[in-house]
């Protein structure tokens, strides 16, 4: 198999963690701040602005998500709702940020970041019933946070993949059409690094698409 050829920022990462302990050897507690170090300081997207909301939905009674969008749009915006991925276990609105600022920029669109509630504290389905609530609570209340969900599209990394994937099992929901985002993120590792992805723009170029066929 040939060694696969990554950006040279992407490259030293991996050099950099390819000993142990790796991030699943360390436990969640210990994982998360490996994870929220190396995304530290937050790399600068100018241009983007976010806020915190709380939905009240879901098998807990209330489901965080985080909103990015760009500076001084008008609204109502289109939505790319995100479902992140690293296991279940790893990643938040802070490791992502980066990634949803730039979709949000680069799209002119809301990225509605879900903050689900992580294993080993959650269990399973909590994590799927809070993405499946908080998609329904964007159709039918994001008007009001300047959400424009007539067009969504439903996207994911890594574990996060799958719910998204399942985004046609989320809709139709009071009327809305919820289309896919097919061009999902595989890993974890390219949200980490300072360089351009291409792969974040098929994510963007995939949404686009998915816009196009709400109708």
């Amino acid at each position: 198999m040939e060694k696969p050829v990554l950006e040279t920022a992407a490259q030293a990462f991996a050099e950099a963690n390819a000993n142990p302990p790796f991030l699943f050897d360390l436990g969640p507690a210990e994982g998360r701040k490996v994870l929220d170090g190396v995304q530290s300081p937050e790399i600068e997207v100018p241009g983007t602005v976010k806020e915190s909301l709380t939905a009240p939905v879901g098998p807990t009674g209330t489901v965080s998500v985080t909103v990015f969008r760009p500076a001084g749009s008008a609204s109502p915006l289109p939505v790319i709702f995100y479902i992140h991925g690293a296991g279940w276990v790893f990643g938040d609105d802070h490791t992502h940020d980066r990634l949803a600022r730039e979709l949000a920029k680069g799209v002119g669109a809301a990225v509605v970041f879900l903050n689900y509630d992580r294993s080993p504290e959650a269990r399973y389905p909590v994590a799927i019933e809070q993405a499946y609530a908080a998609a329904r609570w964007v159709v039918e209340h994001g008007a009001g946070h300047g959400l424009g969900a007539a067009r969504m599209a439903v996207a994911g990394d890594s574990v996060g993949q799958r719910p998204a994937g399942d985004g046609a099992g989320v809709v139709p929901v009071a009327g809305a059409q919820v289309r896919w985002a097919r061009a999902c993120r595989q890993a974890v590792t390219p949200l980490l690094v300072s360089t351009p992805r291409p792969s974040g723009n098929a994510v963007a170029r995939a949404c686009r698409a998915a816009w196009r066929s709400c109708s």
